[in-house]
């Protein structure tokens, strides 16, 4: 089995990189759309800070100071609420599914990266695959994907650091810094 990873992943890295990414996707799908489906805006649960990004894909920045900033997320799912406004009719499903598709992508690209990470501390391939599988099944990373936050850029923005200071890859850093200054507030530590 270690031969033919280890062969698999010299030989044709984009077929890697596709299987890497499937399971990632799938898993991710897995874990994440039953609290996608079952997330009710009256009921929310703890996850307040929601209704502030809701209001900011409206258009409506009138929320607290420390929600303000964190703008990326809100304007991208409005990009794209034109798009799930087509798929349902439903206001309170379009706005759930345009942050969904928002946040979806983001997490997997965050997985994906922590499994490169892993990788390149030298662990097997079959280490990387369950340590990012690990990192989708965690309630933590579920509930910021399937419900109106932002945090899955301040996940990234955590990951994408580490593992551009691991692989000294300075110049990618330097060139993503504004994005991961706008991720959250507590990425300003991790920069600093």
């Amino acid at each position: 089995m270690k031969n033919l990873v280890d062969g698999f992943s010299s030989k044709n890295k984009i077929i890697k990189f596709l299987i890497v990414s499937l399971l990632l996707i799938s898993f991710g799908y897995s874990t994440s759309y039953q609290q996608f489906r079952h997330y009710d805006f009256s009921k929310r649960m703890g996850i307040n800070d929601a209704m502030s990004y809701v209001k900011m894909s409206n258009g409506d920045y009138n929320v607290s100071v420390h929600h303000s900033y964190r703008f990326i997320i809100p304007n991208l799912a409005s990009a794209i609420r034109p798009i799930t406004n087509k798929i349902t009719s439903d206001n309170e499903e379009s706005i759930k599914l345009s942050f969904y598709l928002v946040n979806f992508p983001i997490v997997i690209l965050s997985a994906y990266l922590l499994f490169l990470l892993i990788e390149y501390l030298g662990m097997p391939f079959l280490s990387g695959i369950i340590g990012s599988s690990i990192f989708l099944s965690s309630r933590t990373i579920i509930s910021l994907t399937a419900t109106p936050l932002v945090d899955s850029l301040a996940v990234f923005s955590c990951i994408f650091v580490i593992y551009c200071i691991t692989t000294k890859k300075v110049n990618l850093l330097i060139f993503l810094l504004p994005i991961v200054a706008l991720s959250k507030d507590s990425s300003l530590p991790l920069l600093i």
